[in-house]
């Protein structure tokens, strides 16, 4: 609770700066019309309110399903696009209520010139805020996150090796958009979340498990339960007891291999895990 609100109040700061930024500059007129002061007050009060509009909308469309999967710079496009005339409306009357001289820009011309400032504006803005607000949310519990060491011994097969060798990083970071470091290793459905695991962190997600494993369908992996996905070089050994079967991974944490994919599980690893 106590971050959130300090992620808000970051937020507000950013806005004032802006405003304070934008007062010096006195578009739209203000700059003739309006004392320092005067468009101090105007600017903050306009920009603190636009952006938080804006912050609304944004995170809308990085909670609404179809748009989860964004990548960052096409929701700070699309918010742009739905902010722009509620707040040209709400320059426009400013502009009408406190100008002596009324401005011949039609709210057209000004939406045009407001689009334009909110993608400067936004674009830049847009990881920061994908990353504060939504994907790098603090659940750092003892129970929810857990920083391991990459038991690299275990990785002996020279065809594992190998294929490390291969695994880029920042590819995970971008085709999940979050910012996390190490080496990828499983991810967990875990309500309307995914938890992400690495070799170093553990970060939850807010996306559907299922568009996870869609936009991991390019990286060197498996499914191996509905709510589990591993990468291949991770996989230190492949362990049967009873009728359960399971995964044991380089972070040591052993991942459930479900009847329905047990057959291709067996089938990927062949004999290089199988004991």
């Amino acid at each position: 609770m106590k971050n959130n609100y300090r992620k808000w109040l970051r937020f507000v700061f950013v806005c004032l700066v802006i405003g304070l930024v934008v007062a010096i500059i006195g578009p739209f007129g203000t700059f003739s019309e309006l004392t320092l002061v005067e468009r101090i007050v105007y600017w903050q009060v306009a920009i603190t309110v636009i952006g938080l509009e804006s912050l609304v909308v944004i995170l809308m469309l990085f909670h609404y399903p179809a748009t989860a999967h964004w990548h960052y710079s096409k929701v700070m496009l699309a918010s742009s696009a739905i902010i722009v005339l509620p707040a040209s409306m709400q320059i426009h009357w400013l502009n009408q209520s406190l100008m002596t001289s009324k401005s011949e820009t039609n709210l057209i011309q000004l939406s045009a010139h407001v689009f334009l400032i909110l993608l400067v504006i936004l674009l830049p803005m847009g990881r920061r805020i994908q990353n504060r607000f939504i994907h790098n949310v603090n659940f750092a519990s003892n129970d929810k996150i857990d920083s391991v060491k990459a038991l690299g011994s275990h990785a002996t097969n020279e065809d594992i090796k190998q294929e490390r060798k291969f695994v880029n990083e920042p590819d995970i970071r971008q085709i999940l958009g979050i910012d996390i470091q190490g080496k990828l290793i499983c991810i967990t459905a875990e309500d309307h979340y995914i938890n992400v695991m690495t070799d170093c962190e553990s970060q939850l997600i807010l996306r559907r498990f299922s568009d996870a494993v869609t936009l991991l369908k390019h990286y060197s992996g498996l499914q191996v339960h509905r709510s589990w996905w591993v990468a291949s070089d991770a996989i230190v050994k492949l362990e049967r007891k009873s009728n359960k079967c399971w995964l044991v991974m380089e972070n040591n944490i052993q991942v459930p291999v479900s009847k329905t994919y047990r057959d291709s599980v067996e089938s990927y690893l062949g004999n290089k895990h199988a004991p």
